[in-house]
């Protein structure tokens, strides 16, 4: 569905946990609701109340990238997230109805769709794992990518440049040391 796939480019583009922070995402300006998303002119910003290992809110901003990764306005991905939320009246969630099971189900099946290796072992945390490494891999620096997941120590380190083998384990959950990070999705 639409809303299936703009919650995965949200959950992407932002780095967002997507059971805390993605699923009550409301279109509401900051501070309206525990997680408010607003456009204001290129930018997408997404305040939330509070976020895993912080204890103060935070307000993730995000410019367009088509300066940046020589897009147009149709493909970048903040346009398309500014243009589906511009269409959710004030107020009203942005992803009614979805849960974390159902959105892990629908990845599931979009991946296997495309013949993805062992489609079944991912889940919508990998979205946030994925922007880190795609981000580290195009060379920002450590400080940016740091920023924007909001890492305060270098635990981000743990998404970087995983084998193949070490993914599919993080994907089943057998990581021992992904407490810090981690969500339930």
């Amino acid at each position: 569905s639409k809303e299936m796939a703009m919650l995965f480019l949200c959950a992407y583009v932002v780095m967002l946990r997507v059971p805390s922070e993605g699923l009550p995402m409301v279109r509401a300006a900051p501070g309206k609701a525990a997680s408010a998303i607003s456009c204001k002119g290129e930018k997408v910003i997404l305040w939330l109340k509070k976020r895993k290992n912080k204890a103060t809110p935070s307000t993730l901003r995000r410019g367009c990238w088509c300066k940046h990764k020589h897009r147009s306005s149709k493909t970048c991905p903040l346009h398309v997230i500014g243009r589906f939320i511009e269409g959710i009246p004030e107020g009203n969630p942005v992803f009614p109805g979805i849960s974390s099971e159902a959105a892990n189900k629908a990845l599931r099946m979009c991946l296997g769709r495309m013949k993805t290796k062992q489609a079944k072992l991912y889940r919508c945390h990998g979205l946030r794992r994925g922007h880190t490494d795609d981000l580290n891999r195009e060379g920002a620096p450590t400080k940016e990518i740091k920023l924007a997941g909001e890492w305060k120590s270098n635990r981000m380190n743990s998404y970087l440049d995983l084998d193949e083998e070490e993914n599919i384990r993080v994907n089943e959950g057998r990581v021992l040391d992904d407490s810090s990070d981690g969500e339930e999705e």
